[in-house]
């Protein structure tokens, strides 16, 4: 049980400083992703936007007071990786 405990901390880490890097990459604006939206047709504004909410959402995926918040950060990064997945296909 323990173990299973410390494996999800340490995945939820990673996945939070993933999420992190790529919220600076969006907010920096920085010439790969800049390109990769412009080659998919977006607007150049909206890698900022994407990027201050995965800050909020990072925050609130590491809190644990208020719960619903949570869920809704987990359904807002699951949205974002399948449109952004679907937007390359």
């Amino acid at each position: 049980m323990k173990s299973n405990k410390t494996l999800y901390l340490i995945l939820n880490i990673v996945f939070s400083l993933f999420l992190l890097m790529d919220a600076y990459g969006g907010i920096t604006n920085q010439p790969a992703g800049v390109d990769v939206l412009k080659h998919l047709g977006y607007p150049e504004y909206l890698m900022t936007i994407a990027g201050v909410a995965k800050i909020f959402g990072v925050i609130a995926k590491l809190q644990n007071k208020f719960l619903a918040i949570k869920e809704w950060a987990y359904a807002g990064f699951s949205f974002n990786f399948i449109l952004a997945f679907w937007s390359r296909v």
